[in-house]
Protein backbone atom coordinates (compact mmCIF):
# COMPACT_ATOMS: atom_id res chain seq x y z
CA UNK A 1 0.00 0.00 0.00
CA UNK A 2 1.56 3.34 -1.00
CA UNK A 3 2.10 5.98 1.69
CA UNK A 4 -0.54 8.71 1.95
CA UNK A 5 -0.14 11.89 -0.08
CA UNK A 6 -0.32 15.30 1.50
CA UNK A 7 -3.31 17.49 0.76
CA UNK A 8 -3.28 20.03 3.61
CA UNK A 9 -1.89 23.57 3.44
CA UNK A 10 -0.25 25.53 6.25
CA UNK A 11 -0.51 29.10 7.47
CA UNK A 12 1.49 31.59 5.39
CA UNK A 13 3.71 28.90 3.97
CA UNK A 14 5.34 28.45 7.38
CA UNK A 15 6.97 31.88 7.00
CA UNK A 16 9.45 30.48 4.44
CA UNK A 17 11.52 28.98 7.25
CA UNK A 18 9.52 25.89 8.25
CA UNK A 19 8.14 22.86 6.45
CA UNK A 20 4.42 22.26 6.08
CA UNK A 21 3.18 18.80 7.07
CA UNK A 22 0.82 17.96 4.22
CA UNK A 23 -1.05 15.39 6.29
CA UNK A 24 -1.88 17.57 9.30
CA UNK A 25 -1.55 21.13 8.03
CA UNK A 26 0.88 21.98 10.85
CA UNK A 27 4.22 23.71 10.39
CA UNK A 28 7.46 22.10 11.52
CA UNK A 29 9.81 24.91 12.54
CA UNK A 30 13.63 24.96 12.62
CA UNK A 31 15.79 26.19 15.48
CA UNK A 32 15.15 29.82 16.27
CA UNK A 33 11.48 29.84 15.20
CA UNK A 34 8.18 28.71 16.70
CA UNK A 35 4.42 29.29 16.43
CA UNK A 36 1.66 27.91 14.23
CA UNK A 37 3.27 29.49 11.17
CA UNK A 38 6.93 29.62 12.34
CA UNK A 39 6.76 33.41 12.49
CA UNK A 40 7.63 33.82 16.18
CA UNK A 41 11.30 34.15 16.99
CA UNK A 42 12.54 31.69 19.60
CA UNK A 43 15.99 33.07 20.21
CA UNK A 44 18.64 31.32 22.26
CA UNK A 45 20.25 34.36 23.89
CA UNK A 46 23.84 34.42 25.05
CA UNK A 47 24.15 34.60 28.82
CA UNK A 48 27.12 35.08 31.11
CA UNK A 49 25.10 33.87 34.09
CA UNK A 50 23.31 30.62 34.77
CA UNK A 51 19.59 30.73 33.98
CA UNK A 52 16.74 28.42 34.88
CA UNK A 53 15.61 28.03 31.27
CA UNK A 54 17.28 28.57 27.94
CA UNK A 55 14.91 30.98 26.22
CA UNK A 56 14.07 33.75 28.68
CA UNK A 57 15.26 37.22 27.58
CA UNK A 58 18.81 38.16 28.46
CA UNK A 59 20.09 41.33 26.87
CA UNK A 60 23.10 42.18 29.01
CA UNK A 61 26.27 42.22 26.85
CA UNK A 62 28.98 39.71 27.60
CA UNK A 63 31.96 41.12 29.49
CA UNK A 64 35.04 38.89 29.07
CA UNK A 65 36.75 40.57 32.03
CA UNK A 66 34.20 38.89 34.33
CA UNK A 67 35.23 35.36 33.46
CA UNK A 68 32.67 32.88 32.27
CA UNK A 69 31.05 29.75 33.61
CA UNK A 70 28.55 29.49 30.76
CA UNK A 71 28.80 29.29 26.96
CA UNK A 72 28.93 33.11 26.76
CA UNK A 73 30.11 34.75 23.53
CA UNK A 74 32.07 38.01 23.38
CA UNK A 75 31.94 38.15 19.58
CA UNK A 76 29.08 37.69 17.08
CA UNK A 77 26.44 35.38 18.50
CA UNK A 78 23.83 33.72 16.28
CA UNK A 79 20.76 33.52 18.51
CA UNK A 80 18.94 31.16 16.15
CA UNK A 81 21.43 28.30 16.37
CA UNK A 82 23.23 29.33 19.60
CA UNK A 83 26.72 29.56 18.11
CA UNK A 84 29.52 32.08 18.45
CA UNK A 85 31.45 33.38 15.42
CA UNK A 86 34.21 35.87 14.68
CA UNK A 87 32.84 39.40 14.37
CA UNK A 88 31.99 40.73 10.92
CA UNK A 89 34.74 43.36 11.28
CA UNK A 90 37.36 40.64 10.75
CA UNK A 91 38.34 39.23 7.38
CA UNK A 92 36.82 35.87 8.28
CA UNK A 93 33.98 37.06 10.48
CA UNK A 94 30.33 36.17 10.08
CA UNK A 95 28.14 38.63 8.18
CA UNK A 96 24.43 38.15 8.98
CA UNK A 97 21.72 38.55 6.34
CA UNK A 98 20.56 42.05 5.50
CA UNK A 99 17.90 43.29 7.95
CA UNK A 100 15.47 43.52 5.02
CA UNK A 101 16.13 39.93 3.90
CA UNK A 102 13.25 37.40 4.10
CA UNK A 103 13.13 35.16 7.19
CA UNK A 104 15.44 32.18 7.19
CA UNK A 105 17.99 33.59 4.72
CA UNK A 106 21.57 32.33 5.20
CA UNK A 107 24.30 34.75 6.32
CA UNK A 108 26.07 36.78 3.69
CA UNK A 109 29.31 35.21 4.89
CA UNK A 110 29.38 32.14 7.10
CA UNK A 111 32.47 33.11 9.05
CA UNK A 112 34.69 31.10 11.35
CA UNK A 113 33.26 29.55 14.47
CA UNK A 114 34.57 30.43 17.94
CA UNK A 115 33.78 27.34 20.04
CA UNK A 116 33.84 27.35 23.83
CA UNK A 117 37.45 26.15 23.90
CA UNK A 118 38.51 29.12 21.76
CA UNK A 119 37.69 32.14 23.93
CA UNK A 120 39.98 35.07 24.69
CA UNK A 121 41.87 35.18 27.99
CA UNK A 122 41.65 38.96 28.37
CA UNK A 123 38.96 41.53 29.09
CA UNK A 124 38.06 44.50 26.90
CA UNK A 125 40.92 46.53 28.37
CA UNK A 126 43.53 43.82 27.86
CA UNK A 127 43.61 42.69 31.50
CA UNK A 128 43.98 38.98 32.16
CA UNK A 129 40.73 37.12 32.60
CA UNK A 130 39.44 33.60 33.16
CA UNK A 131 36.85 34.06 30.41
CA UNK A 132 38.94 31.83 28.12
CA UNK A 133 42.40 30.36 27.60
CA UNK A 134 43.54 31.72 24.20
CA UNK A 135 45.80 34.75 23.77
CA UNK A 136 44.19 37.73 22.06
CA UNK A 137 46.63 37.80 19.11
CA UNK A 138 46.02 34.13 18.36
CA UNK A 139 42.38 34.97 17.71
CA UNK A 140 42.35 38.55 16.45
CA UNK A 141 45.93 39.47 15.49
CA UNK A 142 47.25 39.69 11.90
CA UNK A 143 47.98 35.94 11.93
CA UNK A 144 44.99 35.14 14.12
CA UNK A 145 42.08 32.78 13.57
CA UNK A 146 39.57 35.50 12.73
CA UNK A 147 41.82 37.57 10.47
CA UNK A 148 44.40 35.52 8.53
CA UNK A 149 43.73 33.45 5.42
CA UNK A 150 46.19 30.89 6.78
CA UNK A 151 46.04 31.41 10.55
CA UNK A 152 48.92 30.35 12.75
CA UNK A 153 46.42 29.22 15.38
CA UNK A 154 43.36 27.10 14.63
CA UNK A 155 40.29 26.65 16.78
CA UNK A 156 39.16 23.38 15.21
CA UNK A 157 35.94 22.47 13.43
CA UNK A 158 33.02 21.72 15.73
CA UNK A 159 30.09 22.75 13.50
CA UNK A 160 28.47 19.98 11.50
CA UNK A 161 28.53 20.74 7.79
CA UNK A 162 31.82 22.67 7.78
CA UNK A 163 35.32 21.26 7.52
CA UNK A 164 38.74 21.90 6.07
CA UNK A 165 41.88 23.56 7.50
CA UNK A 166 39.91 26.69 8.46
CA UNK A 167 36.42 25.16 8.77
CA UNK A 168 35.17 27.08 5.73
CA UNK A 169 34.64 24.18 3.35
CA UNK A 170 31.00 23.01 3.29
CA UNK A 171 30.29 19.30 3.35
CA UNK A 172 27.15 17.26 3.78
CA UNK A 173 25.81 17.65 7.30
CA UNK A 174 24.02 14.90 9.22
CA UNK A 175 20.22 14.68 9.17
CA UNK A 176 17.74 11.81 9.54
CA UNK A 177 18.05 9.66 6.41
CA UNK A 178 19.91 12.62 4.88
CA UNK A 179 16.50 14.13 4.09
CA UNK A 180 15.99 11.33 1.55
CA UNK A 181 17.62 13.47 -1.10
CA UNK A 182 14.58 15.78 -1.10
CA UNK A 183 15.74 18.48 1.29
CA UNK A 184 18.68 20.45 2.62
CA UNK A 185 20.15 19.56 6.00
CA UNK A 186 20.39 22.68 8.18
CA UNK A 187 21.76 22.04 11.67
CA UNK A 188 19.93 18.72 11.87
CA UNK A 189 16.69 20.11 10.41
CA UNK A 190 15.51 18.91 7.01
CA UNK A 191 14.35 21.90 4.96
CA UNK A 192 12.37 19.93 2.40
CA UNK A 193 12.19 20.82 -1.25
CA UNK A 194 8.82 22.06 -2.58
CA UNK A 195 6.29 19.24 -2.72
CA UNK A 196 8.01 17.13 -0.05
CA UNK A 197 7.54 17.06 3.73
CA UNK A 198 8.15 15.01 6.87
CA UNK A 199 11.00 15.09 9.38
CA UNK A 200 13.15 13.36 6.75
CA UNK A 201 11.32 14.65 3.64
CA UNK A 202 10.05 11.16 2.84
CA UNK A 203 6.45 12.19 2.08
CA UNK A 204 5.19 14.11 -0.91
CA UNK A 205 2.22 16.26 -1.66
CA UNK A 206 -0.59 15.11 -3.91
CA UNK A 207 0.42 15.82 -7.50
CA UNK A 208 4.17 15.87 -6.81
CA UNK A 209 5.85 13.32 -9.10
CA UNK A 210 8.31 10.88 -7.62
CA UNK A 211 11.97 11.62 -8.30
CA UNK A 212 15.10 9.91 -6.94
CA UNK A 213 16.23 13.14 -5.29
CA UNK A 214 19.74 14.43 -4.92
CA UNK A 215 22.54 11.94 -5.30
CA UNK A 216 25.58 11.86 -3.01
CA UNK A 217 27.67 13.57 -5.66
CA UNK A 218 25.26 16.50 -5.75
CA UNK A 219 25.86 17.44 -2.11
CA UNK A 220 28.86 19.45 -0.95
Amino acid sequence: MPPPRGTQQCLWGCNFVGVCDGLTGWCRCPAGWTGDDCSTRMKRPCSQHMRRHGFEPYNAPTDPSMGGLTMACADLYDEDVARCYCNSTFAHGRIPPEPSAPPGMPPQRHGRLLPHNCRRNTGWGGQKSEFGTVDYDKLYGPEGWCQADQPAFRCGCTEDGWDGPTCEEPHEAFCVNQCNGHGECQHGFCKCHPGWFGHDCAYRMEGTPWTPGLEDTEHP
